[in-house]
């Protein structure tokens, strides 16, 4: 008899079900007033990283930036789309002085940064970046004009007022 292969059996035999990939390198929750947050020493062992940042703002808004190796220039290409309720936009910036967005976390917000190729030294980096909160939804592509590998990030990039308690942000290494 034909025996036909359905996605479970697929899965369950492994034969199409990928090896974990993410490795945790950094993980906080704001737990007391702090302004921002720096992620420094970054393993450089990994091909790409995920940065993964969950806050709840009660008011206003936080970047949906990271500033990485300190670079305060003018280093930076985004290009972006966003889309709120009824309306949307289209967003660029050739000279900015952030990378991932050019958007804001707000209220219930979750932002997903993946760096490609962060270690190398040869190369620009590249982001994609997914943001959403409470009636907002964002993509953005953005790139760090810069051969010098990222082994520092600060969220969010400016100082101001306080992460809201309960953030919490967290760093994946991605394997080869």
């Amino acid at each position: 008899l034909h025996r036909r292969l359905t996605l479970f059996a697929i899965w369950n035999t492994r034969i199409i079900m990928p090896t974990p990939t993410h490795v945790l390198l950094f993980e906080t929750t704001v737990s007391s007033s702090v302004t921002s947050i720096t992620i420094g020493s970054i393993d450089q062992s990994f091909a790409d990283l995920v940065l993964v940042i969950a806050c709840d703002v009660a008011s206003g808004n936080l970047p949906a930036s990271i500033k990485p190796n300190g670079d305060s220039g003018q280093s930076f290409n985004v290009v972006g789309m966003v889309s709120g309720g009824s309306s949307y936009y289209i967003s660029e910036s050739t000279t900015g002085d952030t990378f991932g967005t050019n958007t804001s976390i707000g209220r219930m917000g979750v932002l997903t940064m993946e760096i490609l190729d962060y270690s190398k030294t040869n190369k620009f980096k590249s982001c994609l970046a997914k943001e959403g909160h409470d009636g907002q939804a964002a993509a953005y592509v953005s790139t760090y004009k810069s051969n010098q590998a990222i082994t520092s990030i600060q969220w969010p990039p400016v100082n101001g007022s306080n992460l809201p308690i309960g953030t919490k942000v967290a760093i994946y290494g991605i394997e080869a």
